[in-house]
């Protein structure tokens, strides 16, 4: 059987106790908040614009979907995945800003449409530089190294002097083979 927070079960039995919650139950629910912003946080690492809203949306809509109407799922996985696309799908209502979106979108698309498809990526997922930058390390910019090419002196070969033209008549002949 699935669990995906009965690790936490250990650290939860003392609330337990104090709260009268079954430890399962809130291991499943405090469990399906940290997934959630677990599964946000990378979401918001590697993606901006109308993308994120939409990776956010679908995941949370799979995993509330599929703990309201999968088959056969264990009522604590069920408590965990609900937890977890609960998170996601609210989230998104607290941070959208339709006008960001709507334009996210607009330019993903016109890029899209002129075959710019680098130019498209570009507005939905961070560069590397954005990554590090949302995690709290700075990126320096450091101007590109100045390249100078080699300077050489070039001077013209010295005067080479040439033979005079000799005619056949001043060659003398080969010794002959005996």
């Amino acid at each position: 059987m699935v669990q995906l927070t009965s690790w936490l079960d250990p650290f939860m039995e003392g609330v337990s106790r104090n709260t009268g919650i079954p430890t399962a139950q809130l291991s499943s629910h405090v469990g399906g908040e940290f997934i959630g912003t677990l599964l946000e946080r990378i979401s918001a690492t590697f993606s901006k614009g109308f993308m994120k809203l939409l990776i956010d949306i679908t995941a949370g809509g799979i995993a509330a979907g599929y703990a309201v109407y999968g088959r056969d799922v264990p009522e604590r996985l069920r408590r965990e995945l609900l937890q977890t696309g609960s998170h996601l799908l609210f989230r998104v209502l607290e941070a959208i800003d339709f006008a960001q979106i709507y334009n996210s979108a607009k330019e993903f698309f016109g890029k899209l449409s002129v075959g710019d498809i680098n130019g498209a990526l570009s507005t939905v997922l961070r560069t590397p530089e954005e990554i590090l930058s949302s995690m709290g390390i700075s990126v320096a910019s450091s101007p590109a190294p100045v390249i100078t090419a080699p300077s050489y002196v070039i001077t013209p070969p010295p005067e080479v002097s040439t033979p005079p033209e000799t005619t056949s008549s001043e060659i003398p002949p080969l010794p002959s083979p005996a």
